[in-house]
């Protein structure tokens, strides 16, 4: 073998030179399945709780805040290859400027599309909220309750609704008679009112002001579904205006639909 074929043929113990840029689509991908995680993992977790148990998840919400701290802390991280990296290799400032641009609006645009597009939140718990009314809600046991109920007591006072020693849901305070169609689901609280023929419904109602309300309302059978209640601006009798937050709501049988404040 001659001289100049030896030179010629590659050198196997040669070290393989990446990009310089390799690491910038790398931290570009972690950065695009951080945002399809922060948008999809909380999702997921709370369709699955409240399809479980009809609850709230406290690990979506820890996974929102962390996957939201590891997405704010991503852009800085891009910024520093950005403006200290970048300026080594490439020559030229309007070069540099375009790519800078280029990234920019790719990150910018890909927070945006999933902002504008993503189903906010609570409709995945008010999906999975569905499956578990049609899985443990016994409706027609609730229908045929309030046909004994008087609609003197529909005060639309909350009745809350505790355990006893053995876990056990009961009325808060006991003495409230409630059957065990609507205890056996849960909620936290029991709401009797009327409808706008003046007969009696019950709405069971979920969560809280920090995870928002959610619920069951359950009348006669005939009982028109009200539309969904868009937020609103309203004025208190002594001329205070507050933000009414609306209501999304689903039927879910003849005269009961499931409903989620708006948030």
């Amino acid at each position: 073998m001659s001289r100049n074929d030896t030179e010629a043929m590659p050198r196997r113990d040669a070290k393989t030179r990446w990009p310089w840029y390799i690491w910038d689509i790398v931290l570009f991908g972690v950065y695009v399945v951080l945002c399809v995680s922060f948008f999809c993992v909380p999702s997921a977790l709370e369709y699955l709780q409240a399809r479980r148990d009809g609850s709230s998840s406290w690990d979506a919400i820890g996974a929102f805040m962390g996957l939201g701290l590891l997405l704010f802390i991503g852009p800085w991280i891009l910024a520093l290859r950005l403006f200290i990296a970048w300026p080594r290799h490439i020559r030229g400032f309007r070069r540099l400027l375009l790519r800078w641009a280029v990234v920019i609006v790719g990150v910018v645009s890909l927070l945006a599309l999933f902002y504008e597009f993503w189903p906010a939140g609570y409709q995945f718990r008010l999906w999975g909220f569905r499956r578990y009314v049609q899985r443990q809600a016994d409706i027609p046991a609730m229908q045929t309750w309030l046909d004994t109920v008087d609609p003197n007591v529909c005060d639309e006072e909350r009745i809350a609704v505790g355990t006893d020693v053995h876990g056990v849901p009961i009325p808060l305070p006991s003495e409230v008679d409630l059957p065990s169609s609507v205890l056996d689901l849960k909620p936290r609280y029991v709401q009797l009112s009327l409808d706008e023929t003046h007969r009696p419904m019950v709405r069971l109602e979920w969560g809280s002001g920090l995870e928002g309300t959610w619920g069951l309302t359950v009348g006669r059978r005939d009982m028109p579904i009200p539309k969904t209640q868009l937020p609103t601006r309203q004025t208190r009798p002594g001329g205070q205006v507050f933000r009414n937050r609306g209501e999304d709501r689903l039927p879910i049988a003849d005269g009961a639909y499931i409903w989620h404040d708006r948030e």
